[in-house]
């Protein structure tokens, strides 16, 4: 009888290890109480375009940030960050294209910018667009912006540039950083 109840012990306790690698191993999505992913990005800015958002080796030897977007107004929830390349301490003023970013479609971060933060030691500014590739669709495209606070109320913006008086919550697609 011990050696019965030894083996079913040892069985059980075989079994138990295995469902718990299994279910180590699940992804997340099928891990039952699984807290939700973490949405926070951070990237280095790329000259001509884009963003690198490798490693925080990369990031250290990045210069500094320069924007920051936030998934809900008053620069509160998740936030996507963009350092300027490494050498790059200030951006040339809000006339100047150099950092177009896209959103990938279906990405967190497509029509999810609900405010925009900037670093101000950078001088740099940011204009949004409704579309991918830097494209205007229905709502069109903001000013170039420094400090927005509420996309849904233009008023709590700081606008360089025309169109000013734009409501802009939760339909941005792609951006410039300049």
């Amino acid at each position: 009888m011990r050696n019965r109840f030894a083996r079913t012990t040892a069985r059980a306790a075989v079994l138990g290890a295995s469902a718990a690698l299994v279910a180590a191993a699940a992804p997340a999505a099928f891990a039952q109480d699984a807290a939700p992913a973490a949405h926070n990005r951070v990237c280095v800015l790329k000259a001509g375009g884009g963003a690198d958002c490798g490693s925080a080796a990369q990031r250290v030897a990045a210069g500094p940030w320069a924007i920051k977007v936030h998934q809900h107004p008053n620069y509160e929830g998740e936030a996507f960050t963009f350092y300027l390349p490494a050498g790059v301490s200030q951006c040339s003023g809000p006339f100047e294209n150099e950092y177009p970013v896209n959103i990938v479609h279906g990405d967190f971060w497509d029509n999810r910018i609900s405010s925009v933060q900037s670093n101000d030691a950078t001088n740099c500014n940011i204009k949004l667009y409704d579309g991918h590739n830097l494209t205007a669709n229905t709502r069109g495209s903001t000013g170039f912006a420094d400090h927005c606070r509420q996309l849904s109320q233009p008023s709590t913006c700081v606008y360089y540039t025309d169109p000013k008086n734009k409501a802009f919550d939760n339909v941005t697609s792609s951006l410039i950083i300049s």
